[in-house]
């Protein structure tokens, strides 16, 4: 249950995040791209909540978070390279956005919150970690996204 609520309140925290909506908006306006602004920011609120999922499951089984962040970020690279380059940036820069006002307090409350009721663990790495984590699905999604429409 805890796991499933991460994934809805990813989810739906990005898709109140004024700046997300902001970026989005920005790139369909002034790029060629053909993708709608509402399949920029769904793609990232899905990216943001599986991530928030895996976030949550790392600080339940406790393990080391670097076993998130190598494959993750590394899947990042690796789809950046076989994405086209006009996507590249648009897919980092709406993932730096999505840890904006609405989304970090909520996220850090609750890792902080499942550190506190699980026991035995640092909570401000817990907090920490749900944030690492979280920043990489939203590029991951976005970038996948490009591939599945064909490179765009």
């Amino acid at each position: 249950m805890i796991m499933l609520f991460g994934f809805l309140l990813g989810l739906t925290l990005t898709l109140a995040e004024p700046d997300v909506r902001l970026v989005a908006f920005q790139i369909t306006q002034i790029t060629l791209l053909n993708i709608s602004q509402n399949e920029l920011i769904y793609a990232t609120a899905l990216g943001l909540g599986f991530f928030t999922t895996l976030a949550i499951l790392r600080s339940m089984v406790d393990f080391p978070i670097i076993y998130i962040l190598i494959p993750g970020y590394g899947a990042a690279i690796v789809l950046s390279l076989l994405t086209a380059d006009e996507f590249i940036a648009k897919a980092y820069d709406l993932g730096a956005v999505t840890t904006g006002p609405m989304t970090v307090p909520f996220l850090i409350a609750i890792g902080v919150g499942i550190a506190s009721v699980l026991g035995g663990r640092d909570r401000l790495e817990s907090g920490f970690g749900i944030m690492a984590i979280g920043s990489i699905g939203p590029i991951v999604a976005i970038l996948l996204w490009s591939l599945i429409r064909g490179g765009i």
